[in-house]
């Protein structure tokens, strides 16, 4: 499990100094992030929550009166709240389902869950970069019910 996490967080470190930008580039950032929220979230037994709007996330946890607050990540994640670069949006699939999201961060419960047993809320959250949207140049990434992650390149929206 060390070695997991000593690999997963040189890769997230590896990501914040790349020169990616762009759709690509955040849909990187987002599943790297995700990664290690997941095997901190199996490593502590502990729920995770995800937030999403258009121009970013944030994990959640709840607190002992019950309100989602910013998570506490694990050093190799970074901090809780991520902001795209300028000019990405997001969108979001829940179970199948368009989720609207508002265009930033707003008080309220996640949209996805990560579960101590390593289950989380599948979903699929598009990445679109405003000049990449021209191309039709989308970056998705899904995750199922067990935790099982992509990342896929679509050429069109």
């Amino acid at each position: 499990m060390l070695i997991i996490a000593i690999v997963s967080g040189m890769a997230v470190l590896s990501l914040r100094t790349s020169s990616d930008d762009g759709a690509q580039g955040a849909a990187r950032r987002f599943r790297s992030v995700l990664d290690a929220v997941a095997l901190d979230s199996l490593a502590r037994s502990r729920n995770y929550g995800l937030q999403v709007w258009q121009t970013g996330y944030a994990f959640v946890t709840l607190d002992d009166k019950g309100k989602w607050v910013a998570a506490e990540l694990p050093s190799d994640a970074g901090e809780a709240t991520h902001r795209l670069g300028e000019g990405v949006r997001a969108s979001l699939r829940v179970a199948d389902q368009g989720v609207s999201l508002t265009p930033r961060q707003e008080d309220g419960p996640p949209q996805i869950l990560v579960l101590y047993n390593g289950e989380m809320t599948p979903f699929a959250i598009a990445f679109r970069a405003d000049a990449a949207a021209a191309q039709g140049q989308v970056f998705r990434v899904t995750a199922d019910a067990v935790g099982h992650l992509a990342t896929v390149r679509q050429g069109s929206p």
